[in-house]
Formats: structure tokens, sequence, C-alpha cells
């Protein structure tokens, strides 16, 4: 079985590569800010009788920037526990739209199969906060149908800080679960600086939701009913149009029904990220 997950990991990364390879040269002809990136994620559980993972995802992201747009376009695809071995992708485009040199406006439609979420949407609108340089203040919403037909509405609220080489994003998450289940308040913190001309380092603190190793402020947690404090760093590293790009958590997560410990997770991921130019 791991044989088999290995060897359909290796050949989905090669896929992406060759797909995207010809659309990002012609984009190039047009555009500078065109990149590729590829994770490999790997998620390691502690769980009562080790029941829980483990679990593998490739991830592909490939972003074009335009004068007042990006797009970016998000493949996930997931092996889910060897013991009862599930597999799922999950396909997301996400639209950023500048409105204003002081509005910025996201849309995000996606779709799943397997485990993976089979619906999702996101909304979320960023304002720079007037006489405040280098601040904005964000509001989102997502609402994510799971593959067993549940479903969790999130809100989020929290300001975006950029002051010089160090940018920052604060995020308050309140959810409404269709299984009844009474989700607790959600606070997290992404920090990045540069630390020189090739690095830049990263902190994730996390005080809610269950979450995946390479998220963003702006995607928003999903929530599965488990809740607990996560930590880690992420970082990248390179020179010219490579990257190697790199990030570790863990955290206790517990039942938001019954309080009781579901596991301790670990999430390493890896990758490569390429500007493709002219």
């Amino acid at each position: 079985m791991a044989r088999r997950f290995a060897l359909a990991r290796l050949l989905f990364f090669a896929a992406s590569l060759t797909v995207v390879h010809a659309s990002l040269r012609e984009l190039a002809r047009a555009d500078d800010a065109t990149s590729l990136t590829v994770r490999d994620n790997v998620y390691t559980f502690a769980s009562p009788g080790n029941a829980v993972g483990p679990w593998y995802a490739l991830k592909l992201d490939v972003d074009h920037a335009f004068p007042r747009d990006e797009l970016l376009l998000r493949v996930a695809n997931g092996f889910h526990d060897q013991a009862k071995p599930e597999h799922g992708e999950f396909v997301r485009l996400e639209e950023y739209h500048r409105l204003s040199p002081a509005i910025l406006v996201k849309v995000a439609g996606g779709l799943g199969s397997g485990y993976q979420p089979i619906r999702s949407s996101v909304a979320e609108v960023s304002a720079a906060v007037p006489g405040v340089r280098g601040v904005a203040l964000a509001l989102g919403e997502v609402v994510t149908t799971n593959h067993n037909e549940s479903f969790q509405r999130i809100v989020a609220l929290g300001p975006d800080v950029a002051c010089g080489a160090f940018v920052a994003n604060l995020r308050y998450y309140h959810a409404t679960l269709s299984t009844g289940v009474v989700a607790p308040p959600s606070y997290e913190m992404l920090a990045g600086m540069r630390l020189a001309k090739r690095a830049t380092l990263g902190a994730i603190v996390d005080l809610g939701g269950e979450v995946g190793g390479d998220r963003t402020a702006s995607q928003l947690p999903t929530s599965s009913g488990l809740y607990g404090p996560a930590y880690g760093l992420s970082g990248s590293y390179g020179a010219g149009p490579l990257r190697i790009v790199a990030a570790y958590q863990e955290g206790d997560y517990r039942s938001a029904r019954t309080g009781a410990l579901a596991y301790r997770q670990y999430v390493t991921t890896f990758g490569v990220a390429a500007a493709v130019g002219r």
C-alpha cells in the first residue's frame, strides 16, 4: 500500500509539471509575474491505537499577476489513513481584484472528490485603515461542504500588517457547523520576515481549528469539529527564479463536543517555487 501511495504521488508530481509548463511559458511572454509552486505535505499522528494517518498530499499552485488582478489555481491530490485508505482531489480557483489602491477583493471557488471537500466558496474584502500606514482590515466568509454532506460556515476578521520586510496576518474565526457542534473561537497569526536577499522565515500560531501546514490567512480554515493549539515555522531560500520552500507544524487536537484528545498532528511540508519570466 505504501508503494502505491509513493508511486501515485510521484506520478501526480510529474503530471502537474508537464501540464502547466507550456501554459506558463505562454503567460510569461505577456507578464513576468508568473509562478509555480509544488509542495509535498506529510501528516503523521500520535493517536489512541494509532488509528489515524499517515496522510499525504501533493499541492500545486499556479499564480499569475495582471496589472489589477491576480489569478491563483490550487490543485491538491491526497491520500488518507492507510488503515482505511481514501483518496481525493481538490481544485480551487482564486481571483484577487484591486478595486482601488486601498481595497482588495478576493473570491474563490473549489470542487473536490473522495474524502476532500466537495464544494468550497470564499469571499473576502481587505481595506486599508485610513491614516495608518501598512495596516489593512480584512473581513471574509467561507462555506465548505464536506464529502459526507455536512457543511460549515466560517467568518473571519482581522488585520494585515506590512512594515518593511515584516508582514503579519491576524485572524479571529467564528464557525457554524451543520452537525450542531458548538465551535469555540479560533485565533491565528501568520508572520514572516525577509532575513536576507535569499531567505525568509515565518511563524505560525493557531489557537483554533485543524490546519494543514501551508495555509495563508485568507484561505480560512476548515472545521472538522476538532480544536487545539498548533505552532510552526515556515521558510524559503533561493536566488533567481528558483526557491526551496518548507514548513513544519504540530498541534494537539481535541473534540469540541467531548473535550477528549483525538490526536497529536505533525505536518512537514517541502517544495519548490519557480518564477517564470521572459
